[in-house]
């Protein structure tokens, strides 16, 4: 079974080879880049599936953090502004029409 997947990834590496599409070798795999001019995404990172599990944990965590501490900068200004509108008072004089006697 080793072989065929050797095979199938040289298979794979020679087509990537004849449409010169960039290749980086790395330790754990092998990474194949199309470039497309068209969109481009800034989701994933490339080759993000190759680094280790604890370092990319750690960047996820630390990721989150600074998303939370983001969302709650904005709640703390929202909640300020929130403040400022209701605490205002207004004196209404209110004239009835006819009197109680």
């Amino acid at each position: 079974m080793a072989t065929d997947e050797v095979s199938l990834s040289e298979e794979w590496l020679e087509l990537a080879r004849e449409k010169n599409y960039t290749i980086d070798d790395f330790g754990r795999g092998v990474i194949v880049e199309f470039k497309q001019d068209v969109c481009e995404s800034w989701i994933l990172l490339p080759g993000e599936n190759l680094w280790s599990s604890g370092l990319r944990g750690f960047l996820y965590i630390l990721f989150m953090f600074y998303l939370f501490i983001g969302i709650a900068i904005i709640s703390d200004i929202f909640m300020g502004a929130i403040e400022v509108i209701t605490s205002k008072k207004k004196v209404i004089t209110r004239y009835e029409s006819t009197k109680r006697g």
